[in-house]
């Protein structure tokens, strides 16, 4: 099991986070890191095949792409993150659950 999602599940066994009963769902960043030898608009329309991604980010520094989901379940949460990493051109990724969104 990814270490991430180890946490989100120790969150919701705690009560901290009730992800099988969540009103407007679970949100998460995952940072992508990609192979050299695929382009990321290449990764980036792979991505938004997965059903939950709903924003992806190109971006410079030590990730490559930084990808926006929502899942109404802690179970579909860990089925995006696990699609994610077995997109082709995907070499790693680190998921950071969202805890207060503010706009």
């Amino acid at each position: 099991m990814p270490i991430e999602l180890c946490s989100i599940r120790k969150f919701n066994q705690r009560k901290l986070i009730d992800g099988d009963k969540m009103n407007n769902g679970l949100s998460v960043f995952i940072g992508v890191m990609s192979d050299e030898k695929t382009t990321t608009g290449t990764i980036v329309d792979r991505l938004f095949e997965i059903k939950g991604v709903s924003e992806a980010f190109e971006l410079t520094g030590s990730l490559d792409i930084l990808v926006k989901a929502k899942s109404d379940s802690v179970t579909n949460l860990n089925k995006i993150v696990e699609q994610v990493r077995a997109t082709d051109g995907v070499k790693s990724t680190s998921t950071y659950l969202i805890l207060e969104e503010r706009r």
